[in-house]
């Protein structure tokens, strides 16, 4: 048995990683707590949220369709770096590929072709360019 650094509760060795570097050839910290502080650190890094802000978020569901199933991603401007929410991977997906297709215009052609119309290729299909 073993104390953790962090929790300080005892656990058995198998708990803790493996650290040859440690007299007792494990880490500090037990294996939950790691877990734990790496999460965190990931979010502090990469969104500027501790682990606790972003489980709040995931509680409250997808933004968009409202949904608490799947993984839940948290959504951020890729330019400015903001969280804006969180989204479930479908509408995650969903939601890059209509702003790709903003910032390339190409909204008009998907709206056209939704209603039946020409899909954008028509006319270069036609004169052999396609």
């Amino acid at each position: 048995m073993k104390a953790c650094s962090r929790c300080k509760q005892s656990k058995p060795l198998t708990e803790f990683w493996k650290d040859r570097s440690k007299p007792d050839g494990r880490q500090h910290a037990c294996k939950e707590c790691e877990r734990s502080r790496k999460r965190n650190d990931h979010y502090k890094e990469r969104y500027g949220i501790s682990e606790a802000t972003a489980k709040d978020m995931k509680e409250a569901g997808c933004r968009i369709c409202g949904t608490h199933e799947g993984t839940l991603c948290i959504d951020h401007d890729h330019e400015t770096g903001e969280v804006r929410g969180v989204l479930c991977h479908s509408c995650n997906l969903s939601l890059g590929h209509y702003e790709r297709y903003i910032r390339i215009n190409l909204m008009d052609s998907v709206n056209n072709y939704l209603k039946g119309g020409s899909d954008g290729r028509t006319k270069s299909a036609e004169s052999g360019s396609l």
